[in-house]
């Protein structure tokens, strides 16, 4: 599933056209907002697997084509019927990073990567290495992303980001 996600992104770059994806209920409910600029702001998205969880923040400035900001991740196990806080004893695992982030921006392209992890909060599980974030993908309107979320060790997965804020 995860490399049919990739392909229809490359696919996407290749003949212009764009992956549609299905909004989470968590996005449904997002407002998406229109700033003077076409890449800075405060942008929400989620990753809503069978088994696990990943709720993005991404806090971006801009400066010409250069990005800088923060990816906050909020990941937990469970599917989408199994809200935060998880239960230590039936194995889940919790946590809230915020990560340094750096990219660019070419007009359509929206390219964010984590430096570092910054700050690693578990809240319950066993502990376990996080792999800094990369979210890279095109503008479908001028405040959503089409994006592909990838930590480089668990396979990279379809997010759609909605601008919320201009600042």
């Amino acid at each position: 599933m995860m490399w049919l996600s990739l392909l229809l992104s490359m696919a996407a770059f290749a003949d212009g056209s764009l992956p549609t994806l299905a909004p989470s209920g968590q996005e449904q409910a997002l407002q998406p907002v229109s700033c003077t600029d076409p890449v800075a702001g405060v942008w929400k998205g989620s990753e809503n697997g069978s088994r696990s969880q990943y709720h993005y923040t991404v806090t971006v400035s801009r400066t010409g084509q250069a990005l800088s900001g923060t990816i906050e991740v909020h990941h937990w196990h469970g599917n989408s019927a199994t809200p935060p806080p998880c239960v230590p004893a039936s194995g889940g695992t919790e946590v809230f990073v915020t990560q340094p982030a750096i990219g660019t921006w070419d007009g359509h392209n929206f390219d964010f990567q984590a430096t570092r992890i910054g700050h690693l909060n578990r809240t319950c599980g066993a502990p376990r290495g996080y792999t800094p974030d990369h979210i890279w993908g095109p503008m479908v309107t001028e405040s959503v992303v089409s994006a592909i979320s990838d930590d480089g060790k668990n396979g990279a997965e379809s997010v759609r980001l909605v601008r919320v804020s201009c600042g």
